[in-house]
């Protein structure tokens, strides 16, 4: 994996000159609040440490204003006790964001006045600030003002004028942020009558525009799993003029692909999938000459997202016999993980890309799809393309009777054990005698076709191969298109899906599956008697078959692939949504089937024509069926059968002495001339 490093080189347009002089300042003239503020800063109004209770601590008119503060009748005479007792005056400059304060000094009136006659007596300040800390030896500055003569009355002020150069250190240079500064108050006079006075605080030093430095940039250090059309984008400190290069890096190569922007986003597109990239700002001092540049801002780093996972080749659903062993696969693009469901339902520990089936018997019935997952897609975050298709699978089995006997019960279960049942439904009950027992009689009214209840997906193992097969009499005044059975709404575009099944059983039965197309009998079954029309399709060679009264009557071979549908399995019409409703497309006609219907079956493969026959022969047994009508040597086969109208022999579906006998009868026949 290549990694790419974005360096952005920001170049600084301005003139940045010093602050005033005087950062803060309190002459306490009107209040304890500032009286003079520099750019650029924040100053609170002065406060008392919790040592100096209230009504101690205050600013006093005497002298033009000032700050006093009363002594501790305890006598605190050093920092330590100071800093215990929580004596102090404080105050707390706040830097602008994007800036730095250098400071220089602080000058003060210190001193005090005198209520008393004590002497000789003393009043002292530390200072303290927040850039080395509040302990005893943290101290930056140590005033010690003495008290040598009796004094009476509170309106004189004994003042020291302070400079305290301290504050030029290197450690009071560069600050940002919040600065806090505090003078603790000492003394021994063991009275509240002598008072500490403060005066004329001046804070000194400059406050200027730090070199440029970033404020925000996105995306964040350490992203993870960014979409491709991810933006660098970075704010600066300060509003000054700006001009950003930007620099695509391949060590040790630099590439200008950006000048001139000021926008503060740069677009690296195009990025891959499942990269990580590097980036960073270099900053340079401004004003004019040569920019100067400073030391870069970390290097950070995202990495885009994985791209999703995708399948790419479906499991295929199988029909099988019970007890084979099925494996189901599914190939995929960037997936890492996989998980399969059993009709939607995650099965435990199947987390490969196959799903073996060791011997799959009826409870394994149900349709099985796989979700792939990564990085960028898990389980909690399934892409819509890493979800397979449904593949269903199958035992090869009887999976419908039901035998019109008086209701719509599926008699599957006695045939095969433990087989579910799928009953049916109808808003009327026209049971009359049928071929075997009772049958239903449909009038060709939409309203009176049967519907089968449940999910209608049961029986969408259809495109793998199946069998449906009805008994009909045909009413004699019936004709056009008659569904006997169907899971086939109706042709796409005229509102029904473009997949499914049919029986049309009106005059010549015809087979029809969407997709592999339609195959007629052209057998004319409306001579009011009952016949097998059974139809079939083997997924495996492509036949498509109709079976008439159990002989093959046509047959085609389609490599196109039928689909499964949500339409419900009826008996006697199409193009409808649900038993008794309208049609789908108001527009088209439901189809409905007249005539009676009896002993309908489905299976979950192609009968073989031995077992079509056998259908039939089980109801008919003395009958004998052409099932193999272009056996070898079919065309030696002229006699054997009924006469036709013509009083010319038909074949008999085998090749026997009366096949000869035709031949003999015609034997030295010529038409050469001159004869020999």
């Amino acid at each position: 994996m290549k990694k790419l490093l974005i360096v952005v080189l920001v170049c600084m347009v301005c003139s940045v000159s010093a602050n005033a002089d005087v950062i803060a300042e309190y002459d306490f003239g009107a209040d304890l609040a500032a009286t003079t503020v520099g750019a650029n800063v924040t100053v609170s109004d002065i406060g008392f440490g919790s040592g100096i209770t209230a009504g101690d601590a205050a600013r006093s008119a005497t002298a033009g204003g000032c700050l006093y503060a009363r002594c501790s009748t305890t006598g605190i005479g050093d920092l330590a006790g100071a800093i215990t007792d929580v004596d102090y005056v404080t105050f707390t400059i706040d830097v602008d964001a994007g800036y730095v304060m250098d400071l220089t000094s602080m000058t003060l009136e210190q001193g005090y006045t005198n209520n008393t006659g004590f002497f000789p007596k003393f009043v002292a300040v530390d200072l303290l600030t927040s850039v080395d800390g509040f302990t005893a030896d943290d101290g930056v500055y140590y005033h010690q003002n003495d008290i040598p003569t009796p004094s009476t009355g509170g309106t004189t002020v004994f003042y020291d004028s302070l400079s305290i150069s301290e504050l030029s250190g290197a450690e009071f240079q560069g600050l940002t942020g919040s600065v806090e500064f505090r003078f603790y108050l000492t003394d021994d006079t063991n009275s509240r009558d002598i008072i500490h006075r403060l005066d004329d605080i001046v804070l000194n030093g400059t406050v200027s525009l730090s070199f440029p430095t970033v404020d925000t940039r996105t995306p964040a250090n350490g992203s993870t799993g960014l979409p491709l059309d991810q933006t660098l984008d970075w704010t600066l400190f300060g509003s000054v003029e700006d001009y950003v290069d930007v620099y695509f890096v391949i060590d040790p190569n630099f590439y200008l692909v950006d000048s001139s922007n000021a926008a503060g986003t740069y677009d690296p597109a195009p990025l891959a999938y499942g990269t990580t990239y590097y980036w960073t700002l270099v900053t340079y001092d401004p004003g004019g000459g040569t920019p100067v540049p400073h030391p870069s801002e970390p290097v950070w780093w995202f990495t885009t997202e994985v791209e999703n996972p995708r399948i790419t080749g479906d499991p295929v659903g199988q029909t099988v016999v019970a007890g084979t062993e099925v494996t189901l696969s599914v190939t995929a693009s960037n997936a890492t993980a996989y998980q399969w469901f059993k009709d939607g339902v995650e099965i435990t520990s199947e987390t490969s890309s196959s799903l073996v089936l060791s011997s799959v018997q009826l409870a394994d019935e149900a349709g099985y799809h796989c979700e792939a997952y990564n990085a960028s897609y898990p389980s909690t975050n399934v892409h819509p393309d890493a979800i397979s298709a449904a593949a269903r699978v199958m035992t090869r089995r009887l999976a419908g009777w039901w035998k019109l006997d008086g209701d719509l019960t599926d008699s599957v279960a006695t045939v095969v054990t433990g087989a579910p049942a799928h009953d049916g439904a109808s808003v009327v009950s026209n049971y009359v005698t049928g071929l075997i027992g009772d049958g239903i009689d449909l009038t060709g009214d939409p309203n009176q076709l049967v519907g089968i209840t449940g999910d209608p997906d049961v029986f969408n193992f259809y495109p793998q191969g199946y069998t449906v097969s009805t008994w009909i009499q045909v009413a004699p005044e019936s004709g056009g298109w008659g569904p006997a059975v169907a899971k086939d709404s109706g042709a796409n575009g005229n509102g029904g899906s473009d997949a499914g099944f049919r029986l049309d059983c009106h005059g010549s039965p015809i087979h029809t599956l969407r997709g592999p197309g339609s195959v007629y009998s052209q057998i004319d079954t409306g001579d009011g008697g009952w016949h097998l029309v059974t139809g079939s399709y083997d997924r495996t060679t492509g036949s498509l078959n109709i079976y008439i009264d159990g002989a093959i009557a046509n047959s085609s071979t389609s490599a196109a692939v039928p689909s499964g549908n949500t339409d419900q399995l009826v008996f006697g019409c199409t193009n409808v949504d649900a038993i008794g409703n309208v049609p789908i497309n108001p527009g088209q006609a439901a189809n409905t089937y007249k005539g009676l219907l009896d002993e309908i079956k489905i299976y979950t493969y192609a009968l073989t024509p031995e077992q079509v026959a056998d259908e039939y022969q089980a109801v008919f047994p003395g009958e004998v069926l052409c099932i193999y009508p272009d056996f070898f040597g079919v065309e030696f086969d002229v006699a054997g059968g009924p006469v036709d109208g013509e009083g010319n022999p038909t074949p008999d579906c085998q090749v026997t002495l009366v096949d000869f006998a035709e031949f003999a009868g015609a034997w030295l026949g010529s038409g050469l001339y001159p004869a020999p």
